[in-house]
């Protein structure tokens, strides 16, 4: 089966759940799912950029095990702002769209923001292997030619899919995940996800 990849969700103000966060000075909300999108921290936040990540997963998002995030990517920009880019995992797989970001400068954590998706129930079944999974996948999109050059070739896109958590609505799959190129019939590019679980 391929699975479509979901928009999130809405995000609302949510000024009671101000009080239950360290430093926090505005709090927005999934409408979806309940979880916190946004915050914003107070100028004098006593948030330490050292402790930022147990900030993130015990107050913000009430992540537990076996739930965590990882560390993808740190920068700073000409301002002096430090940011941290984290991604989902759950079981040891990652979480599509899972993506969070604290902000911080001068040592203090200004505001963090992206999407958690909390997984109650999940079970990691995988009834089909990677070929068949990049075979339907292709199957499904339909190209009659695929880029050589740009991505490396059908080898290298089926190689470099790997398996995700999916979130759809408020259920999750576990899917293998490619990213193809197609020049014929049209020049596209897509990302297919296929059901791990599907037979």
């Amino acid at each position: 089966m391929l699975l479509l990849n979901p928009a999130n969700g809405e995000s609302f103000s949510d000024q009671e759940t101000l009080t239950t966060i360290t430093g926090a000075s505005f709090v927005q909300t999934n409408e979806r799912n309940g979880t916190i999108t946004f915050v914003r921290c107070q100028p004098d936040s006593i948030v330490d950029e050292q402790t930022h990540l147990d900030w993130l997963k015990n107050e913000i998002l009430h992540v537990s095990a076996p739930g965590d995030f990882k560390l993808i990517r740190e920068e700073k920009d000409e301002k002096q702002f430090t940011h941290y880019r984290y991604q989902q995992y759950y079981m040891g797989y990652p979480v599509q769209n899972g993506i969070y970001l604290v902000h911080t400068k001068n040592g203090r954590v200004v505001s963090a923001n992206g999407e958690y998706y909390p997984i109650s129930t999940f079970q990691p079944n995988i009834n089909i292997s990677q070929d068949e999974a990049f075979n339907a996948a292709l199957q499904k999109i339909g190209g009659l030619d695929y880029d050589e050059q740009f991505s490396g070739g059908l080898t290298a896109m089926k190689t470099g899919g790997s398996l995700v958590i999916l979130p759809i609505e408020n259920t999750f799959h576990l899917a293998w995940k490619f990213d193809v190129y197609t020049i014929s019939p049209t020049e596209k590019r897509v990302f297919a996800y296929i059901d791990a679980n599907d037979r």
